[in-house]
């Protein structure tokens, strides 16, 4: 009997709390993703730097189809914050908003010109 083979994936997400300090590059061949982890780096007691993951996503820009804005779940405005200032830093990150905000808060980010953005469920 064959067994069916699930091809390898091209696509990945990694974060800025674990590659922080490695070579992205050893990742070229995949369309890659960039997120803070924040979450994880919470759940171990590490704090993500905004300075510090702008810099590191602009080192690593030619290897990220795109960012992920630093978003603070169930705080809004630290989210869009945080946005900003990434885009002031030079990051073209994606923002995302979360449940419960209602679906009028992207009409804020399209006035911006975003037409791209995350849609979390926390």
């Amino acid at each position: 009997m064959n067994t069916p083979r699930i091809p390898f994936p091209r696509n990945g997400l990694i974060s800025y709390h674990y590659f922080r300090n490695r070579d992205v590059s050893m990742c070229d061949g995949f369309t890659l993703i960039a997120d803070s982890g924040a979450y994880s780096a919470k759940t171990q007691g590490a704090e993500i730097k905004l300075p510090n993951l702008c810099a590191w996503a602009n080192e690593w820009r030619d290897h990220f189809a795109w960012v992920a804005a630093l978003d603070v779940i169930g705080d809004p405005v630290a989210s869009r914050k945080n946005w900003e200032e990434m885009r002031c830093h030079g990051v073209n990150a994606v923002p995302t908003i979360h449940f419960p905000q209602p679906p009028s808060a992207i009409d804020a980010y399209t006035r911006e010109g975003i037409t791209f953005m995350g849609l979390g469920g926390l």
